[in-house]
């Protein structure tokens, strides 16, 4: 006879869903509570299996743990939320009304931010880091959702380059954003799309292959600052998944194709000079000491080719949010620039010494 915590029999399919790594979007058709489909999940996601209570299963019949829509939440992971400037306020009444719905009464892994105005270009210039939320959840997030990131219309290509540039500089974070656009190219095969209406919510898209549409209804919650929305999951429809067609020629900084730079550049601002076996060790690149001098123009793109451009923290950060500030700045610049196609940006898993011992 043996023992076994009672937090190994939990199945954790909830946050499966989410793979870090990758981008996940929850799409909102017009007059559809996205932003409290997304508050709510964030819920589920930090409270794990004690928040999920009780909720109908797929016939109707409340006779199964909800988790979120009938998807078992399992443990608890740390969840980041940062919503558009507009949104602060709401975002946390939905939040506070999905926590008093699913009845969790202690402190949850959650952090909430927001944009001074909108939060693509907030992302952009580095003036919100995903790496940040480590200092109150004590870890990198598991789940980081974005309300909202348009990805229509004449901002399509910037917030492409964005949001690949957050994944990657965010390896072990998973990227849910919330939007009302289909996802232009930026989908991998590690990658979930919900899509929510008035009345439905649909997993049209798993790393699974499992998909699902079901109901659910509204209810007002008085939270004690003002009145938001909480969910109440129903039975599920009859749904036949129609298949998510890719644009013919999406982003090249989202293609599969492999990433076959002509010229690499490494980022080492130690205000030193390096060492000649720290040299040794970036043979074949070109080392530059601040990020201003590391974004080629559009004359060196067409002259050389592909860039793909490093940075190299210091073991003064060894979270590497130093880092990710840096590659923020330098994508924002190489949007403004137009060479979101040309320039990559990414961050070495090596350090280099600040200062060397005396």
């Amino acid at each position: 006879m043996s023992w076994r915590l009672h937090s190994d029999l939990r199945t954790n399919r909830l946050a499966d869903l989410f793979e870090p790594g990758h981008l996940h979007f929850l799409v909102g058709s017009p007059g559809a509570p996205a932003s409290e489909i997304a508050a709510d999940l964030a819920v589920a996601l930090a409270a794990g299996a004690p928040g999920s209570g009780l909720g109908p299963d797929r016939f109707g019949k409340r006779s199964a743990l909800a988790g979120f829509f009938g998807v078992p939440a399992g443990a608890s992971v740390p969840v980041a939320v940062a919503v558009d400037g507009s949104r602060a306020d709401q975002n946390a009444l939905d939040i506070e009304a999905a926590r008093l719905a699913r009845g969790v009464t202690t402190p949850l892994p959650l952090v909430m931010s927001a944009a001074r105005f909108d939060l693509l270009p907030e992302l952009a210039g580095g003036g919100l880091r995903i790496a940040d939320a480590a200092g109150l959840l004590g870890r990198r997030p598991r789940v980081a959702v974005l309300d909202r990131i348009p990805l229509g219309g004449d901002v399509r290509t910037r917030a492409a380059g964005v949001l690949l540039q957050q994944r990657d500089i965010n390896r072990e974070t998973a990227i849910l954003v919330v939007t009302d656009e289909p996802p232009p190219g930026l989908l991998s095969h590690g990658s979930t799309v919900l899509e929510v209406d008035a009345e439905t919510l649909t997993l049209a898209r798993s790393p699974t292959g499992e998909t699902w549409r079901r109901r659910f209804t509204t209810v007002s919650i008085e939270t004690g600052h003002g009145e938001a929305l909480a969910l109440r999951p129903g039975p599920a429809v009859d749904y036949k998944p129609e298949p998510i067609v890719e644009p013919v020629e999406p982003p090249s900084a989202a293609a599969e194709a492999p990433w076959v730079p002509a010229i690499r550049i490494a980022v080492i601002p130690l205000g030193r000079p390096l060492t000649p076996s720290e040299r040794a060790s970036w043979e074949g690149y070109r080392i530059v000491d601040a990020e201003s001098r590391a974004v080629p123009t559009r004359e060196d793109v067409d002259t050389e080719g592909l860039h793909e451009i490093t940075i190299v923290p210091t073991d003064r950060d060894p979270r590497r949010e130093e880092a990710s500030r840096k590659a923020g700045a330098i994508t924002a610049t190489i949007l403004d620039r137009g060479l979101a196609d040309s320039v990559r940006v990414t961050i070495s898993d090596r350090f280099v010494p600040f200062s060397l011992a005396a």
